[in-house]
């Protein structure tokens, strides 16, 4: 919370703070998703590594050891990313709106978007009874799975326009009507 408070503009006003709520990370949302994408990431990693060893064995090439454990980190960095996102938003996240704008504080990073830069929003619920704010055009296309990365990925930008095409609040089913009252003043 100090973080967030040190990142207000000047007369800017807090108006609503809250935490994701308790989850479990491999529920029926995610579960299935983690083993297609694990058993897809096992596959083509595995084959990577084969022909690499295959092609450095038939040029009589030295076998690079940091280079299968590069691979090895990488696959390991794409498997278990729903782990380190689901970590995130548990221990170093805290949503908040003030009267100008959306806030986002993840570890020491924070993310926020300004109510104007925002066209829509809305809210949406997961099998497992978990509610997410969804803001802009990219955040409401993510599937169910994806809606904690969306959260902890920050906000999304028109580079142009300077228009948030993505934010996303993971976990706020008890905040709903909070939130509600306050976007509907602002967005």
């Amino acid at each position: 919370e100090e973080i967030l408070r040190s990142k207000l503009k000047d007369g800017e006003t807090l108006l609503w703070t809250a935490k994701p709520e308790a989850f479990e990370t491999l529920d029926s949302t995610h579960k299935k998703h983690f083993v297609m994408k694990g058993i897809l990431l096992s596959v083509i990693f595995g084959a990577l590594i084969a022909i690499y060893i295959r092609a450095a064995l038939s040029t009589h090439s030295t076998i690079q050891i940091p280079v299968i454990l590069i691979g090895l980190a990488a696959y390991a960095y794409g498997l278990f990313g729903e782990f380190i996102d689901a970590n995130k938003l548990r221990n170093k996240s805290l949503y908040a709106l003030t009267d100008q704008r959306m806030i986002a504080v993840m570890g020491m990073s924070v993310e926020a978007v300004d109510y104007e830069r925002l066209s829509d929003y809305e809210f949406v619920t997961d099998e497992d009874g978990h509610t997410s704010l969804l803001c802009g055009e990219r955040a409401r296309e993510v599937k169910p799975y994806g809606r904690r990365s969306a959260t902890v990925c920050g906000a999304q930008n028109n580079a142009e326009t300077g228009e948030c095409h993505g934010f996303a609040m993971y976990g706020i089913t008890a905040e709903v009507d909070n939130i509600e009252k306050i976007l509907s003043q602002h967005i």
